[in-house]
């Protein structure tokens, strides 16, 4: 993946951005600099979904995600999911499917993790479907990475998914997607 990054910009960017965070966090980067890297990555996602050969590319799915992701837990949440998640989504449908992108399958269920954390953190669909024949991570290998990674938004994720049981005790882990919009007939390139 850091082949595409090294190609991609927005990809780039956003990879740089996730880095800045913890930089940040330890004094030894300003906090404007993840401002200026998120505009950096966002523009270069604008400029590569304008370039037919680049927007369907496998480094700007990547970057859509990733900047869904970072938007989800330390930005706009609603622009993940109502902007960011949805593109993404779109993107991987003109390919073909989850199935049909070449990435390594850890890429995959780190893709689906993500997209699980964010639906769960956000109320909102599951966009990436599972892959019935690999399992992916249960709900609470989920939490226990994010709990990691970031605690704040671990524990946001448990106290979501504890009303979310009592509400609704079945935990699917399937993908709760909408059949791709009419507009989306047209084939991306790689």
């Amino acid at each position: 993946m850091t082949q595409h990054a090294l190609a991609e910009p927005a990809l780039f960017y956003v990879r740089l951005l996730f880095a800045s965070g913890d930089l940040i966090r330890l004094n030894v980067l300003k906090p404007d600099i993840s401002l200026w890297l998120q505009a950096q990555a966002i523009q270069a996602i604008n400029q590569a979904l304008k370039d037919p050969k680049r927007s369907c590319s496998d480094a700007v799915i990547l970057a859509v995600g990733r900047i869904a992701l970072h938007e989800n837990l330390y930005g706009n949440k609603m622009a993940a999911s109502a902007i960011h998640r949805p593109a993404q989504k779109r993107m991987i449908d003109m390919r073909g499917g989850m199935r049909a992108l070449p990435f390594p399958e850890l890429v995959k269920r780190l893709m689906r993790w993500s997209d699980k954390v964010m639906a769960v953190q956000s109320g909102t669909p599951r966009m990436l479907e599972d892959d019935e024949e690999k399992p992916n991570f249960t709900l609470d290998q989920h939490v226990s990475v994010l709990d990691k990674w970031d605690p704040n938004a671990g524990q946001d994720m448990r106290s979501k998914m504890s009303i979310s049981n009592l509400l609704a005790p079945e935990d699917s882990g399937k993908a709760t997607s909408k059949d791709a919009p009419a507009e989306q007939t047209q084939e991306c390139k790689k």
